[in-house]
């Protein structure tokens, strides 16, 4: 059996990676946490990024362009046990309460659709994101989370992350998995991965969460930041010096620039003599 291209194991392997991504979206911080609540979102925020360039990068939703050892049944099978470690972390949910922090919390929808949670900073995640669900969307198949009735949820709710130290717990484990992922699949640079979501941001606030949250522990992200925060500096700069219409070069740079601009501003009378 095939869906858009993929084997029925491909199939199976893509169902469960979307439910992780899911998940993965159902935590936030609480906003009491202060700064705090813009970290931890973004610590999580981070392993999504990564969890995701896993995917594009090994082919999951391309069968076309899928890595090699992808297309071998026995590497799925290893890959797989894998996925299913990262959806039980983020679906038991007494051991999410007890051992990494995080409190249940119903959502409550308006009558406008808006929801009394807010979501967590998913910057760096964004644009991989984005092109993900685009590319699931394409294969138009259901995922577990729609198929299996004792994994769908009948009330809609979120996780809150209360206690910051026992939620770092959590982060560990979602890296370790991360790296098992790249270490079954060989990853040539993640920093060229990461400079291309990163690059999407256009909030300076956003990189520096980034780059505080990952320069002890994934350097390569955190360079990857760094490059992409400077960019959008220049940019600015640029885009600060630049005008556009004539009229306003001769009245913001003739004045403080009188004499180094005065031959080309108010040539002399036998200028073209």
């Amino acid at each position: 059996m095939e869906v858009a291209g993929l084997t029925i194991g491909a199939v199976a392997l893509v169902s469960l990676f979307k439910d992780c991504v899911d998940l993965f979206s159902m935590i936030t911080a609480a906003r009491d946490l202060g700064k705090d609540a813009a970290l931890l979102d973004t610590k999580l925020d981070v392993e999504k990024m990564l969890f995701l360039q896993w995917s594009d990068r090994v082919g999951l939703l391309d069968s076309d362009n899928a890595n090699a050892l992808l297309r071998n049944s026995d590497t799925r099978q290893i890959i797989s046990p894998v996925l299913e470690s990262v959806k039980t972390l983020l679906s038991e949910g007494q051991a999410l309460q007890r051992d990494y922090g995080l409190k249940r919390v119903d959502i409550i929808k308006s009558a406008s659709g808006h929801t009394d949670v807010e979501s967590g900073h998913q910057a760096a995640s964004s644009f991989r994101f984005r092109r993900f669900i685009k590319q699931f969307e394409e294969l138009k198949f259901k995922s577990d989370t729609d198929r299996h009735s004792n994994f769908k949820v009948t009330k809609q709710f979120r996780w809150i992350i209360v206690d910051k130290e026992k939620f770092n717990s959590l982060i560990d484990h979602l890296s370790y998995f991360n790296t098992s992922l790249n270490n079954l699949i060989p990853i040539s640079s993640e920093t060229a991965s990461s400079k291309d979501d990163l690059s999407d941001i256009k909030d300076l606030a956003e990189l520096d969460l980034v780059i505080e949250v990952t320069s002890n522990t994934r350097p390569s992200v955190s360079e990857a930041a760094v490059a992409a925060k400077s960019a959008l500096v220049s940019s600015r700069v640029i885009r600060s010096l630049w005008f556009r219409w004539y009229d306003d070069r001769r009245v913001n740079v003739k004045s403080p620039h009188f004499k180094t601009l005065q031959w080309a501003l108010d040539p002399p009378s036998d200028y073209l003599q």
